[in-house]
């Protein structure tokens, strides 16, 4: 079994390259971080099964000029090869949807040697635009929580 530690290191490394693939707008490389059978679910979709089903639901996020933050709450390692982590992320709008973020959080499984997402969960969205307020929203990031990437590129 992995070390909490090392379990940590590799999810991290995981979201970093996640994060660093969507904003800069490369759906192949983001759909490559999946097994080839993988399942992807949140609520503005149907379950989604597969590597490219997968990556035309990003591509279709990435093309309407989405960029993402995310921050890792907690990370287990279930054995030596299979990694579960869950966190939050924040998706921040361009052009038309400058305005806007979209709130929310993930849970993921990671399998293997190279951490292939095999399973990656998204909920509940909550939308922050123009006529809200920022105070109603939970904070997405804290000093108490890592975050695998603060920066959108």
């Amino acid at each position: 079994m992995q070390s909490a530690d090392q379990a940590r290191k590799v999810l991290l490394r995981v979201t970093e390259t996640w994060a660093r693939a969507f904003n800069s707008g490369n759906p192949k490389d983001l759909a490559a971080l999946y097994t080839e059978s993988a399942y992807f679910s949140s609520p503005k979709t149907a379950l989604l099964t597969g590597r490219q089903a997968i990556e035309q639901h990003f591509h279709a996020l990435i093309k309407t000029g989405w960029k993402v933050t995310i921050g890792i709450h907690n990370v287990q390692a279930l054995d030596t090869e299979v990694i579960i982590g869950v966190g939050e992320y924040t998706l921040t709008g361009s052009r038309r949807r400058q305005a806007e973020q979209i709130l929310g959080n993930w849970g993921l499984t990671a399998v293997g040697k190279a951490a292939q997402i095999a399973m990656h969960i998204s909920n509940g969205p909550a939308i922050r635009g123009e006529n809200r307020s920022a105070d109603s929203f939970p904070p997405q990031h804290s000093a108490t929580r890592s975050s695998s990437y603060e920066r959108p590129y």
